[in-house]
């Protein structure tokens, strides 16, 4: 909604027609472009809030993912992601049979329908990485000024630093997981 309401101070008629479009698309609300301009912004938020708790109540995204696996032609599938989910069938999935073609059609449903929550998690990801990367080569030029003083007590200073800078990626990437996992949790998303 949020998104809608900064692309209407640049071209109102399409950020209306996006918004209907996937509103429909997505809750299947009936919406057009001349009820919403009709309605309040509060009251399309309420209703986009119910059918969105309806929609996970209801479990229509697994209900979505079934339908699609219930496809047995390349054909049916292409129609049915055009017509529901409004994407078409990538060429990759034409060629895939059993479990991979399961696998692969499932995945395409998911990010269809689970499109803002992809996205919040690809930030959470990149933002924690990004700082903890920056961390990573502090603690890396930290240890080349140091790793020198190794060699006072008779230890080879590159086998060190590699051994070291290992431990310290390692250690990264643990770290990257504990904070994704906290902040994704945490998270309180407000509509």
């Amino acid at each position: 909604m949020d998104l809608t309401m900064m692309m209407m101070r640049q071209s109102p008629k399409d950020a209306s027609e996006q918004l209907v479009e996937w509103a429909n698309r997505r809750f299947n609300l009936g919406w057009t472009v001349q009820s919403l301009q009709q309605s309040t912004p509060t009251k399309a938020r309420q209703e986009l809030l119910a059918a969105s708790e309806k929609f996970v109540a209801e479990n229509r995204l697994g209900s979505a993912i079934n339908e699609a696996l219930a496809c047995k032609t390349d054909a049916e599938l292409e129609s049915y992601l055009r017509e529901k989910l409004g994407v078409n069938m990538p060429d990759s999935m034409r060629y895939l049979e059993g479990e991979d073609r399961e696998n692969a059609i499932r995945s395409r449903v998911e990010t269809v329908l689970r499109a803002e929550l992809l996205h919040f998690e690809r930030t959470i990801l990149l933002d924690v990485l990004d700082q903890l990367w920056r961390d990573h080569l502090y603690a890396m030029d930290q240890l080349r000024d140091a790793i020198g003083y190794r060699a006072f007590s008779q230890q080879d200073p590159r086998i060190e630093y590699k051994r070291e800078g290992s431990r310290i990626f390692n250690g990264m990437l643990e770290l990257v997981r504990d904070r994704v996992t906290d902040y994704i949790f945490k998270a309180r998303l407000s509509p």
